[in-house]
C-alpha cells in the first residue's frame, strides 16, 4: 500500500526492476472509508532493492519544463550499482539538486537493500 504516492519498486541487484508496487488508492485520511489494496506478493533475492518514494520527485521539474519522474528516479538509484541503501538515497538527492529549478514539494525516499534471511 503506497497511500496515493507514486508506486514502488523491487529491483534485482543489476538494477533491473523485478516487481512495480502500484499506487493503491487516495493519500491516508483523505476518505477514511475508503478501504486500500495492497500489492502483489513478491519474494525478495538477496541483493534486491526496495524502492519507494513521494510524488514530489517524481514531479521536480527542470528548467525546461520537464519531469525528473520514474526514469531520472532509477536512473540516479542504478547509477550507484550495487552500493549501499545510503549510496542510492545520495546519488537520488545529488540529480534532483543538479536537476531542478527549485524544490516546490517534498523529497521523501526510502530504500531498503535486502542482504539476505
Amino acid at each position: 500500500m503506497n497511500a496515493g504516492h507514486s508506486r514502488g519498486f523491487v529491483l534485482d541487484s543489476q538494477g533491473v526492476v523485478r516487481h512495480h508496487l502500484e499506487r493503491s488508492g487516495p493519500p491516508l485520511g483523505i476518505r477514511p472509508d475508503l478501504p486500500y489494496t495492497h500489492s502483489d506478493w513478491t519474494p525478495l533475492e538477496v541483493g534486491d532493492t526496495i524502492l519507494l518514494v513521494t510524488d514530489g520527485i517524481e514531479e521536480t521539474e527542470g528548467p525546461d519544463g520537464t519531469f525528473f519522474e520514474e526514469a531520472g528516479l532509477l536512473d540516479a538509484v542504478r547509477s550507484v550499482g550495487s552500493g549501499a541503501a545510503r549510496d542510492a538515497i545520495v546519488a537520488v538527492h545529488d540529480a534532483l539538486r543538479r536537476f531542478a529549478v527549485d524544490q516546490s514539494d517534498d523529497w521523501t525516499l526510502i530504500v531498503a537493500k535486502f542482504v539476505g534471511p
